[in-house]
């Protein structure tokens, strides 16, 4: 019957029907396999954004809880990263674990992943709880509040974390592997198939052969040449399909590595710190301790509020120092009808400032009591003379010395007499701010020296003193991070001069720390105010 079909056309027909058949099933075939393909590729594709890339996403969070928050806080900690360096990682950290949480979640979840990333926002809900109290430690003045900063705990805290992150990996690979077989089983049923579509387009090409003969030898060559080239094709498919199969298979073993060595890496790291914090517990507690007697050492030299309250009753003093001992002290003496009182900066900060105090504060104990000087300007050379003397027994070339501000009051005439070492006396008559200058040279050794000039002022009821050292002027802060300067505290005290003393200490105070901010204190601070 076919025979006779085909008798009815010439071979020039037949041939233009074969080759419309035959390129008809070859077209057909072709879309087929590359329409598989293309779902294989897509779900390849889907493989590595559903499951791949939420790995790396559960990894990141899990290194941004344990390196850049517990091992930043355990660093600030001992002193290894600043106070900057450890807000700027922390801070990144909380945008990385926000940011990689909310895309993982949005990835395709399966049910018992849903289930386990409830449970996991409450462990990660109690672990940035946890972190929020450390960090909260931070923003309160001074470095000593670092040392109470518990990472141990923070530790037992991120564990449960760590744990239901390592339960979510450990089902993005098995779901991923389910994945992977059943790509691989569906690649080998296509195979099939396409294998079967090919052997019947033979078959049928065959048997128009036959129909046609010797007119379709050169069709059925193209035919051959044809199969040879989707062969290769499909060949070279199952290659490219392997080598994606490789590259899954060593993410994995990559990513089964990285996971241990990780693990193994926090352990050891663990061991360390604990031994760590055990060294430095003990050498800060003997540390502390000698610096807190120290402090009840220098304390001792400073005159009580209660005796200048006595002697100057409308007065404030604002005493403010960097560390647990200062260099800045304040000073007061009476002599018959004349209260003296100053305020003394003394080089440096803390136990080396404190040890230069003691001796500028000796010296002026010694020059009132035991020389009986009792004029200011005598009185700081007196002071300087015994504080080179007492720093020329060294066999070092000790620089050091003290800027000061020294007034005489005489409760009976409030005359004042007043002198100066950098330090300059400020005070308010008639609601104008004036400046008595110091000398531009202090106590301690100077290039040339010379005696010291004693002010003298009349000042009437109602006036207002002012006492100080450099280092409220000095202090960085504000919405720029620069210093407070002279010009902006006389504006303050200006301010607030018809207040009482006590609200005016109150005022300057709140403003210091408005200005400082959560900025480290830069010097010792004192302020002396005091109401005629």
């Amino acid at each position: 019957m076919l025979q006779k079909l085909l008798d009815k056309f010439k071979v020039s027909t037949k041939l233009i029907f074969l080759v419309v058949i035959l390129c008809s099933l070859i077209i057909t075939i072709g879309a087929y396999g590359l329409f598989q393909l293309n779902k294989m590729n897509n779900t390849t594709q889907d493989i590595y954004a559903n499951r791949v890339t939420p790995m790396e996403q559960l990894i990141n969070i899990r290194y941004a809880y344990a390196r850049n928050i517990v091992f930043t806080l355990q660093e600030l900690k001992n002193n290894a990263v600043t106070l900057s360096d450890a807000q700027e990682r922390m801070k990144k950290a909380d945008t990385d674990i926000t940011r990689y949480w909310q895309a993982y979640k949005l990835t395709y979840l399966t049910p018992e992943e849903a289930e386990l990333v409830k449970s996991a926002e409450v462990v990660m809900h109690r672990a940035d709880s946890a972190i929020a109290l450390e960090r909260a430690k931070l923003n309160q003045p001074g470095t000593a509040n670092f040392k109470n900063i518990e990472t141990e705990g923070l530790f037992r805290t991120i564990y449960p974390v760590v744990d239901k992150l390592n339960a979510l990996l450990e089902i993005q690979v098995s779901v991923s592997k389910d994945l992977l077989e059943s790509n691989n089983q569906e690649y080998h049923t296509t195979r099939k198939k396409f294998y079967m579509l090919i052997a019947a387009a033979l078959i049928f090409g065959f048997i128009l052969f036959l129909a046609i003969l010797f007119d379709t030898k050169r069709l059925i060559k193209n035919l051959q040449s044809s199969y040879v080239e989707v062969k290769e094709l499909s060949e070279k498919t199952i290659s490219q399909e392997r080598e994606k199969q490789e590259i899954l298979s060593q993410q994995k073993e990559k990513l089964e590595v990285q996971v241990a060595e990780r693990t193994r890496d926090i352990l050891e790291q663990k061991k360390v710190i604990e031994e760590q914090k055990q060294v430095v517990e003990e050498k800060n507690n003997d540390i502390t301790s000698s610096i807190t007697y120290a402090k009840r050492l220098q304390d001792a030299i400073l005159p009580p509020m209660s005796l200048i309250k006595q002697y100057l009753p409308e007065s404030f003093v604002l005493y403010k120092p960097k560390d647990i001992v200062a260099g800045d002290f304040y000073w007061m003496e009476r002599a018959g009808d004349n209260i003296l009182i100053a305020a003394a900066d003394c080089t440096g900060h803390g136990v080396p400032g404190a040890l230069v105090s003691v001796v500028c504060s000796n010296a002026l104990n010694r020059t009132v009591k035991e020389f009986k000087i009792t004029e200011p300007g005598k009185i700081l050379d007196k002071v300087r003379e015994l504080v080179l003397e007492t720093f020329e027994k060294s066999e070092d070339n000790v620089q050091d010395g003290m800027d000061i501000s020294l007034c005489c009051l005489n409760t009976k005439t409030n005359e004042i007499q007043w002198s100066g070492a950098y330090n300059s006396l400020w005070y308010i008559h008639k609601g104008e701010m004036n400046e008595l200058p110091a000398d531009k040279q202090p106590i301690g050794k100077h290039d040339k020296p010379e005696p010291f000039n004693t002010h003298n002022l009349n000042l009437h009821k109602g006036d207002t003193l002012y006492l100080f050292t450099d280092g409220y002027a000095d202090q960085f802060g504000g919405p720029r991070g620069k210093k407070f300067k002279y010009k902006q505290l006389q504006e303050l005290l200006l301010a607030n001069a018809g207040k009482p003393m006590d609200e005016q200490s109150k005022e300057v105070e709140i403003t210091l720390e408005g200005w400082k901010g959560s900025l480290e204190q830069v010097d010792d601070i004192l302020v002396i105010g005091i109401r005629v």
